[in-house]
This record gives structure tokens, sequence and C-alpha cells, in this order.
């Protein structure tokens, strides 16, 4: 349904698992990579070719390892250059206004939110018309799109 819709959808890993160890955890990403994959392709036909690490690349003790096979793989990775600090740490401030906060200024946006939190689901319509009024455009996002060619930092 989301990929009908026209978003865009990418891999994150079967389970999420952010505390793999490096001495096993180069082997279990690569087999979470591929079993999200082959159920996504289950369920839609399509393989994916983005993929987000879960917790952002900085926290990959292994990168070095995976970005070469991500690719062998026909992935490109992408982070998030805005957040709605929504997954347990607190900002103090409203999903709504951390998204805001964190994209002020930057021409190119890709945001971290989370759609089991309440607050982000309620915020996300301040968002979008904040940004529109600003001048911001959405699109879904392909490994086309001109973010993959530089590097993108997690905030």
């Amino acid at each position: 349904a989301e990929m009908m819709a026209g978003h865009s959808v990418g891999n994150h890993t079967y389970d999420h698992v952010t505390s793999w160890s490096l001495i096993d955890g180069f082997e279990r990403f690569k087999e979470q990579v591929l079993l999200q994959d082959e159920r996504v392709y289950q369920d839609t036909g399509f393989h994916m070719d983005m993929f987000r690490f879960p917790g952002g690349s900085v926290g990959c003790h292994f990168k070095e390892l995976a970005e070469p096979w991500l690719e062998e793989q026909g992935y490109k990775w992408i982070d998030w250059t805005a957040s709605a600090w929504d997954a347990g740490q607190s900002s103090g401030l409203s999903s709504a206004d951390a998204i805001l906060i964190t994209a002020k200024d930057k021409d190119i946006v890709v945001v971290l939110a989370h759609d089991f939190n309440y607050s982000t689901y309620l915020g996300i319509e301040k968002v979008v018309t904040t940004m529109r009024e600003e001048g911001y455009i959405f699109l879904p996002l392909f490994t086309q799109s001109v973010m993959f060619d530089e590097p993108l930092d997690a905030v």
C-alpha cells in the first residue's frame, strides 16, 4: 500500500537490533538485511535499493565492511538530516518543533520520525504546513536523489 501510494520503501534490517557485537556483528547484519529484503519481496514483488542503518551509520561498528557489501547487494544507504527526537530520548520539545528546529536552514531534509509515537502523529500536519510555507517541497526518496551523491550526517 505504501509503495502504491508513491512512498519509498527501504531496508532497515529485519529486527532493528543495534547492539550487534564486533564479533558476530557483520554476519548478523548481513542476515538481517537479506531477511528483510526477502520478506518485503514476498509481500510486494520488489527488492529494495535503499538502506538505513538502525541507529544511524554513526553507530555501526563495522561500517567499513557494510558499505561495500551493501553496494554489492544493490543498496545505497542514507542517514537523516533532521529528527523528531521521538524514539525515547527527550529534547523537551514537541516532535513537530524538534523536526522544524533540526531542519532549519537545510536545503535537503530527510526526517527521522517514528510512527509509533503519538506526539509525532499529532504534529506532522504542523510540520508539513510550516515547511510548505517556508518553500519546501515533499518528494519520495529514491537512490537517484541528489543526497545520495553527498554524505549526510545524522543529527
